[in-house]
């Protein structure tokens, strides 16, 4: 896939703003698409997981890949970025013995 060819959707940018603001960067991004671009172009696909096929199998399994960089998620369906995310990583549970 030619990231430089992957279309922005308005929500990723929206969510994107969001994510931003909730970072307490104010949500106040001069080039939101730009800043998305330099950052997807750094991320390196995600390994599938459970938790990740979970996600492709609730969403009517779409052809569907995933990017990382740092905490920032990318979700690419046919060349198309649908959203962006900050990713959070749960502590598992330990099972008393």
């Amino acid at each position: 896939m030619d990231k430089d060819k992957v279309r922005i959707t308005q929500h990723a940018i929206d969510k994107f703003l969001l994510e931003t603001r909730n970072l307490g960067g104010g949500g106040n991004v001069k080039t939101p698409e730009q800043q998305i671009k330099q950052l997807f172009k750094q991320s390196k696909k995600q390994e599938m997981d459970a938790a990740l096929v979970k996600r492709i199998i609730k969403n009517g399994y779409q052809s569907t890949q995933y990017f990382i960089v740092g905490k920032w998620r990318f979700v690419i369906v046919e060349d198309t970025m649908v959203t962006c995310e900050r990713v959070y990583y749960k502590q598992p549970k330990r099972r008393r013995r």
